[in-house]
Parts: C-alpha cells; structure tokens; sequence
C-alpha cells in the first residue's frame, strides 16, 4: 500500500473519530459502509474493505445500531435472518458469528408485491440519511476522505457561520445548512428530538416533535409507496411544509429547474438507474431513523406501561440537544446514553419483543403497509398507537426512563 493511499485511511479514521461525541447522532450511528456482524446478544461490525474504515471505530463512537434495527425490521419482515438462522443452527452446531454483507451481496427481494422490488442496503442508506443528508459519507476510499473532512466541520464548530455543501462542498450559510439544522437547528424532529427548548413553557414538546415528525413521515412514506414519483419535482410548497432549506444552496446547483425528490434522496454521482431505484427505500428507511431515534434514552424518556395486557414503551418528554449539552457533563452522558439499548440485545437472543412498539416491530409493520398499499391515515393512527403511543399520565410517581 503507497504512502499516498496510507494518508488517506488514517486521516479518515481521526476524522471520523472526532464527529459522533459532539452530535445529536441517534444511537452513534457513523454513516458509512460496513459489515453487520451477530451473535446472540453481540451486535457489532467488522470494514468491508482495506479502504474503508468505518467499522474501526470505538465502539463509543462508532457503533452500527441503526444499521441493526432496520436489519432486524427487515428480517422479521421476511421471516428469516440472523436470529431465525441462529435458532435453527443451535440445535445442531455451535453458533459462529454470522455477517450480513448488504453492499456486496445480491439484496433486492419482494415479499408481498413483485412490483415493489426492495434493496436491504437501500434501506440502510436512508437509515442513514437523517445523520447526513448531504450524503457526504455514502463512499469509499478518497470519496470517504473528501465527504469526511467537510462532514467534521459541522460539529467542529457548531456556531460558525458558514457550512459545506454537497457535490462541491461550497459555503452554505448555518441558517439555510442541511447538516446543520438537522443537528442543531430547526430539523431536530428528525431525530425525534425538540426545537423547543426548557424555557419554551408555552411548547409542549412531545405533540410539537410529534407534529413536525409525522410531516415528514407521511411525505417520505409517499415517495416510499410510489404515490410521490422519484423525478416529481420539490417544489417551494415542499420545502416549506418539511421545513427544509434551499436543495440548491445545500447542493451547490446553480438553479432549481433539475431539483426532485430523486435530487433530495440519492446522491448525483449514481449512475440514473440506480437511483430512480433507490428512492423509495432511501426514504422509508429515513422514516426508521425516526422511529428509532425516538427510542433512544439520549432522545426521550420512555416509561414501560400495559396496555391491554401487553408492554410498551410509552412516551413521556422528548429532550433538546441544546439544552442537554447546556447541562453539566451534558455532552457526554447524550454519547452514553445512545449505546445499544438491553431490549435490543434482549431481542437479538430470543426473537421476542419486550416492547410491542419497538422500531423493529413497527419497521417490519411498515414494510407490510408500503407492500399492500395501506393509505397514510391508516399508517398514520398504527404509528400513535404503537411507535408514538404517548404514556397514559405525565406524572408516573417514582417511575424511571427506560434505558437511564
């Protein structure tokens, strides 16, 4: 290996070393490619190549849950998987670890309709997407190196001024920056967390989250069921209702004439089959970021609670990140808190929920809903009464958030 690929690989690694401590990242997700690697109760992920060095990480800082979750979505969904594959094997072998190559193996599968063809690592890009919706960390190699040192500015300096762009990383103003309102700034529901801050007494933050989630969750599931073309036009109207600052100044374009919704969910230097392709996917799993993030302990406080006589996990506060980082070790305690949660690795043993709103539960619900058609306001209600199921009183005497 030459000096000038050597550069390269460490530099990448320190860089991206550096981003997930001081971010809103859901569960520490590293958005970039990587092997998913299970044992019963050990989730984890190994690089897919010499060039790639997103499974390096600490574990503190790099883990893959989110890649996780929708795997495990998807596997339910299909019924086979990791854990189905384990339990057959227990019987008779000693389970080795197991690998789930999603970028280099053959995904593309259908289970209810032929029509609606779907790609496991389509699904995980837009697990991804939420984290860095420039698409800054979808390469490899120097791509990788490049996206990462622009990528590392937006937490570098939070309050700066200007932020990179996409395709020619060119100044954006922090106001009108993507990658910064989705961390920072007014795109925070994202990662189903607040705008509104402790002092807003006036916000209630749950239904406030709530409201601007479900926004972005009934647009990305119309593009995931093909009601919202990949080539339709992102109009002003669009924007304004998402909440989403200029395409074109996040994306160094010159005008607006070519700006879509294949514009916002893939990255233009795909080749244009591939990503009228990947469209639906990359946005269903931009819905199962949200999903998850909002079971995050670093992103809200869940109580268990019965609910006709099965457990979930209801929603009583949702947190802002800058009010948490505001607290004393605020920074730190957010990183802790975004581990694999034990109801996961619970699940990852046995194959049995301990919450029924779990995002792998509701991830796998959704995949059937995209499949058979199910109508938003259908969708809409499965999601408040599973995923977002608020808690029956906002004042548990002496209960604790799960997770804390």
């Amino acid at each position: 290996m030459g000096t000038a690929r050597i550069k390269p690989f460490f530099l990448t690694t320190m860089l991206l070393f550096l981003l997930a401590p001081s971010s809103t990242w859901g569960f520490q997700i590293s958005p970039c490619l990587r092997i998913l690697t299970y044992k019963p109760g050990e989730l984890g992920q190994v690089p897919i190549n010499l060039y790639n060095q997103c499974a390096l990480f600490p574990q503190k800082t790099g883990l893959a849950v989110h890649e996780h979750l929708t795997n495990f979505a998807i596997d339910e969904y299909r019924g086979h998987g990791f854990i189905r594959t384990a339990q057959v094997l227990s019987a008779t072998h000693s389970i080795a670890k197991q690998k789930n190559e999603y970028r280099r193996t053959q995904n593309d599968w259908y289970i209810r309709n032929p029509e609606r063809l779907h790609s496991t690592s389509d699904l995980i890009y837009g697990s991804w997407w939420n984290d860095d919706p420039l698409m800054l960390l979808w390469g490899e190699g120097g791509d990788l190196y490049t996206g990462s040192k622009a990528f590392a500015k937006f937490f570098d300096g939070p309050t700066q001024s200007h932020y990179p762009g996409g395709v020619e990383y060119c100044k954006v103003p922090r106001a009108q920056s993507l990658g910064w309102n989705t961390h920072f700034g007014a795109l925070q529901h994202l990662h189903f967390m607040s705008e509104a801050v402790k002092a807003d007494t006036t916000t209630d933050r749950i239904d406030d989250t709530l409201g601007k989630s479900l926004e972005w969750i009934e647009y990305a599931y119309k593009v995931a069921t093909l009601k919202i073309a990949f080539d339709a036009k992102l109009t002003s109207e669009d924007l304004a209702k998402l909440r989403l600052p200029s395409i074109v100044a996040n994306l160094c374009l010159k005008d607006d004439r070519y700006v879509t919704v294949r514009t916002l969910f893939s990255r233009v230097d795909f080749q244009d089959e591939r990503r009228k392709k990947m469209v639906p996917d990359v946005a269903l799993g931009s819905i199962f970021h949200v999903l998850q993030d909002s079971f995050s302990p670093a992103h809200t406080c869940r109580v268990e609670e019965a609910v006709n006589g099965k457990q979930y996990a209801t929603l009583i506060e949702v947190y802002n990140y800058n009010d948490q980082v505001k607290e004393k070790n605020g920074k730190e305690n957010h990183t802790k808190l975004d581990l694999y949660p034990q109801w996961l690795l619970d699940y990852s043993r046995t194959g049995v929920h301990k919450y029924e709103n779990d995002p792998v539960s509701v991830g796998a619900w959704l995949l059937d809903a995209v499949d058979t058609g199910k109508e938003w306001p259908e969708v809409r209600d499965h999601l408040l009464n599973t995923a977002f199921k608020k808690a029956s009183s906002q004042r548990l005497e002496g209960v604790s958030c799960i997770g804390t």
